[in-house]
């Protein structure tokens, strides 16, 4: 809930953020709890509900620009927040999974390990009755059995940790293809969410670098001929849908690459989506957007795939004859190389 200030020494700093006048101490003060800027209750329109405001703990106020954002924030974070509950579901699955067979895996092994066991022991025995009988007879007969026994017992070891060699390379190849497997998902989990923190942004390339040596300045003209173009396009785009604008590299003297990318935040899938639909228009924009290419900030793997199209169509053009050439088209998951006639001069 929004608070007066306390001190005529606290009032000092906070200026009423929509008429610029000091907030004192007599004044009727309420304050944004996001932005946390003040305002004259006056003119923020709560005057009538100021002491209602004051006397209610659980009652939340927000400026008019805060109040705009807000829902758009809580809806993303609320199906953000849901997705990463499925995957952490889905891998709390795969790990009881695997918990359960490398489990199966170690009592298999104390299993052979304990049949081990009760064979050398039957084998001692056996040999102790052996040795008991031997007393009995000449010593040539008991060399022959001393080496009989002993060639029995290595045959029956030797096939015994065979055996036991063979269960436990099963076991491990099996081991092995489960941690690929997890591996994989795991993959797959870190591609997705990759994907949902890009789905809302864009790339321009060739736009100008500015000639300003102040790194402030030339952040604002970025975002200034990003406005101009996104809001030129007349698809229903307004400054406050464009939530960051940076530049990707860094600043070199180096002219001969070209000016760096402009990566795009946007707040919302649906301007993305008007943005993209709109690219026709470039071409009769001013001559500084023209040349301007507008495309889908993708992961690394989508970027390899779709470099990989990208070859393949330009070696189809290669082989095409006539009036063809393969282009690829498509968003980030769904590209595809299609045959485009050349329009005749």
């Amino acid at each position: 809930m929004a608070k007066r200030k306390d001190s005529a020494k606290e009032n000092l700093a906070a200026k009423c953020s929509l008429c610029e006048k000091v907030v004192s101490e007599k004044d009727l003060g309420i304050q944004c709890e996001l932005c946390e800027a003040w305002f004259h209750a006056s003119c923020s329109g709560v005057g009538d509900i100021y002491t209602f405001l004051g006397k209610c703990d659980n009652l939340h106020w927000f400026c008019n620009q805060c109040n705009k954002n807000a829902r758009k924030t809580l809806l993303s974070l609320t199906r953000v927040e849901d997705k990463i509950n499925k995957v952490e579901q889905e891998m709390s699955t795969l790990r009881a999974d695997f918990d359960v067979r490398f489990g199966g895996v170690s009592k298999e092994v104390e299993a052979l390990k304990c049949e081990k066991v009760k064979l050398g022991q039957e084998l001692n025995k056996l040999k102790e009755v052996v040795d008991r009988e031997l007393l009995k007879v000449t010593n040539d007969v008991k060399k022959e059995v001393d080496d009989c026994m002993t060639l029995f017992q290595q045959d029956v070891t030797n096939k015994m940790e065979d055996a036991i060699d063979k269960k436990l390379d099963f076991k491990s190849i099996q081991l092995e293809q489960m941690k690929e497997s997890i591996t994989q998902t795991q993959a797959k989990v870190d591609e997705q969410k990759d994907k949902e923190e890009r789905i809302n942004n864009i790339i321009i390339y060739r736009v100008p670098e500015s000639q300003s040596q102040n790194a402030s300045e030339r952040g604002n003209d970025d975002k200034r001929f990003v406005e101009q173009l996104l809001c030129g396009l007349q698809v229903g785009i307004v400054p406050e849908d464009i939530k960051k604008v940076m530049r990707l590299g860094k600043l070199t003297d180096d002219t001969s690459r070209g000016p760096r990318p402009l990566l795009v935040y946007l707040y919302s899938r649906i301007a993305k989506n008007l943005v993209m639909e709109g690219l026709y228009k470039l071409k009769s924009m001013e001559t500084k957007f023209r040349s301007v290419i507008i495309a889908h900030d993708m992961t690394k793997l989508e970027r390899q795939e779709c470099k990989s199209l990208v070859q393949e169509a330009k070696q189809r053009t290669e082989n095409e004859t006539g009036e063809w050439v393969h282009r690829v088209r498509g968003p980030p998951g769904k590209m595809h190389i299609v045959r485009i006639r050349i329009a005749r001069q």
